[in-house]
């Protein structure tokens, strides 16, 4: 395939799309299993004592969790 030649194949612009739609759909896995992992981890936190310390609870606050 020369360059110019209509038809053929993608054009830069269509691999782009697909590339930037393959991008977000990964992200957005990404950002579910997060969020998975912060419920699961915020379950953990409440169910163990050593988590209702005081000091921990200052920090985790200060960290946004």
């Amino acid at each position: 395939m020369s360059f110019g030649e209509k038809g053929k194949g993608s054009s830069i612009e269509d691999t782009n799309k697909g590339k930037t739609k393959e991008m977000q759909n990964i992200q957005a896995k990404t950002k579910q299993e997060l969020d998975t992992l912060k419920k699961t981890l915020n379950i953990v936190i409440k169910d163990n004592p050593y988590f209702s310390d005081p000091y921990y609870q200052k920090a985790s606050k200060q960290i946004g969790n």
